[in-house]
């Protein structure tokens, strides 16, 4: 006997257009276990950045890294206080000089 849940489904499908149901039949369920090491790397390489302190530029975690919101962007420091203060001003730093240059060349 088929659940109320499954018979819903089934009239679903039936609304979709038919190349988008083959579509549907060539799905394996078996891919999922042979792309879960597929998967798990790609979450890996997901999850890191690079630090955002120009002098460093470590490879660092998102989930480890410090997030910073500076001039409306967000960043990401190592984990630790000397990368996170470098790196804010020197970012600040270079746009009062990105400003300065674009004032002097609107004169």
């Amino acid at each position: 006997m088929k659940t109320q849940s499954v018979t819903r489904l089934e009239n679903n499908l039936r609304k979709l257009p038919r190349e988008l149901l083959m579509i549907i039949d060539t799905f394996n369920v078996n891919h999922r276990k042979q792309m879960k090491d597929v998967f798990d790397e790609m979450l890996y390489y997901a999850s890191l950045t690079i630090c955002g302190n120009d002098m460093c530029e470590q490879e660092i975690s998102i989930w480890d890294a410090i997030e910073t919101k500076i001039l409306g962007h967000t960043y990401h420091f190592c984990d630790n206080n000397y990368c996170e203060g470098y790196g804010e001003w020197s970012i600040r730093y270079d746009y009062r000089k990105y400003m300065r240059r674009y004032a002097q060349q609107g004169q």
